[in-house]
């Protein structure tokens, strides 16, 4: 089994085929039987980060998700822990990379309620998002670039394509 820190709620899924948010949400239904996950995101077209709602729901994914993995059929490739974790994080990179514009996009982030219920997007950011602080974190860094090489450059910085 994938090595996880004590406090782990988020995994990263990687798929041998393409994932689609309805097929995802379904196997994690199936795996955890019950609302015990609150952040889906599908960043690229085999790849799902998830964050569970505790580290010991994360731990059991984990388990049955790796027991999956060595199974032919079950179309998952790895899975292990996040390097970003917990909802907000995750949100909050999300927003700080993609802008708040991108809350609309089909392919953004799914966040749910504690018993399981969708919930938009645009209120999930305003409840759990720190990407203001990310953002004006990024300005000196985005001012800085700017100045030594064009705004290509600062506008990749701002928009999060280069980490720091």
């Amino acid at each position: 089994m994938a090595d996880l820190d004590a406090k782990a709620t988020t995994l990263v899924l990687r798929s041998t085929s393409k994932l689609t948010y309805d097929g995802v949400l379904l196997m994690l239904s199936k795996i955890c039987q019950g609302p015990f996950y609150n952040y889906v995101y599908l960043p690229w077209p085999k790849l799902a980060v998830v964050n569970f709602t505790s580290p010991e729901v994360c731990r059991a994914a984990c388990r049955i998700m790796t027991i999956l993995s060595k199974m032919e059929t079950s179309g998952i490739r790895y899975v292990k822990q996040a390097a970003i974790q917990g909802l907000a994080e995750n949100l909050s990179i999300f927003l700080a990379k993609s802008g708040y514009q991108s809350m609309m996009d089909p392919g953004a982030p799914r966040v749910f309620t504690k018993n399981g219920t969708p919930l938009p997007l645009s209120l999930a950011a305003n409840i759990y998002s720190q990407a203001v602080p990310v953002q004006l974190q990024l300005e000196p860094y985005v001012s800085n670039a700017s100045e030594r090489y064009g705004t290509l450059l600062s506008s990749r910085v701002a928009r999060g394509v280069f980490f720091l």
